[in-house]
């Protein structure tokens, strides 16, 4: 006699992050499940009610589930992969990019809700490279996509506390940011003295932005990176020598195509390990998110990027 065993659908655990783009998760949740209901999958959503709550939820989802979808902007991935890869389980992330940025899906062609989807339910999975942030020896943070220091730390704070004072400008990101850059050069803060050693060549000077990605895109789809490969062991790098504002703007516009590389002012390189140093202490942010030690910013004036080879499962 031959008992027919019911196959069910596994389950699978989305957490969404509420904040994410100005609640844009929260404002689109029917429509996302109407689509999910569409593709015949079967989610468990899962809405978490604070940063410690998100990565508490990740850990425990982790260990006893193959794939995690993040429903949230690229902070929201940074901290789940964080979570992850500090676990040590194979569990793959899925993303749906509902932030403010979103270029980590971005990278991997994943903008679209229905891309997002048809991705997840056909589970194909996909390693990529991260880098560890190593400071007086000790990994502080992983990272998926990026890390930058100079301008890009010092607005992401201007945006931050204009945004508290100023809610409506949540809605206008190019606004915010061109507010919090004008304010940044008004108070000196573009120019940040740097060495930065990578295996081949030791760059020093006075820089705007030291930026090192692991994708093409950073702030809002600019290709920054024309030549990265999330998979290829290498992080890019990318240094914007200090300049005046009206060439740091020309810069960003030359960036949105990846036209930027020939500037004056851009240096572009490879390597799997590089060594920051400055006479000035600085911020970290690491895919839209500053890094912080408990609940307080990370401000240090050395630290190194290592690269570890396809250490994170995707779904993409």
């Amino acid at each position: 006699m031959i008992k027919l065993m019911s196959m069910e659908k596994k389950v699978i655990p989305f957490i969404l992050n509420p904040a994410a783009g100005g609640g844009r998760g929260l404002a689109r949740l029917n429509f996302i499940l109407k689509q999910i209901k569409n593709l015949n999958l079967s989610p468990e959503i899962i809405i978490s009610r604070s940063e410690a709550h998100l990565c508490q939820l990740t850990r425990e989802l982790a260990a006893e589930n193959e794939v995690l979808v993040g429903i949230g902007g690229d902070s929201t991935f940074h901290l789940m992969a964080n979570e992850i890869l500090q676990a040590g389980t194979k569990t793959s992330l899925a993303f749906i990019g509902l932030g403010s940025s979103n270029d980590i899906p971005r990278e991997f062609g994943l903008l679209n809700l229905k891309n997002a989807l048809v991705a997840i339910k056909k589970g194909e999975k996909r390693a990529i490279d991260v880098a560890a942030i190593v400071v007086n020896g000790q990994i502080i943070r992983y990272l998926p996509g990026q890390v930058n220091i100079g301008l890009g730390a010092t607005v992401n704070q201007y945006v931050a506390s204009l945004i508290f004072r100023r809610p409506w400008l949540r809605r206008h990101q190019n606004l915010s940011g061109l507010l919090a850059l004008s304010q940044a050069y008004k108070n000196k803060e573009n120019s940040l003295p740097l060495s930065v050693e990578t295996t081949k060549e030791t760059y020093t000077g006075d820089f705007a932005i030291a930026l090192f990605t692991n994708i093409r895109y950073w702030a809002t789809g600019r290709k920054i990176a024309p030549l990265a490969l999330p998979d290829d062991g290498l992080f890019d790098l990318c240094l914007i020598k200090s300049c005046s504002l009206k060439s740091l703007l020309v810069l960003a516009l030359l960036a949105r195509k990846g036209r930027h590389a020939r500037n004056r002012n851009v240096i572009l390189s490879q390597s799997n390990h590089f060594k920051v140093r400055s006479e000035k202490k600085f911020y970290l942010q690491a895919d839209g998110e500053i890094v912080k030690v408990g609940d307080i910013p990370l401000i240090i004036d050395q630290f190194d990027l290592k690269v570890i080879p396809r250490a994170l499962e995707i779904i993409a």
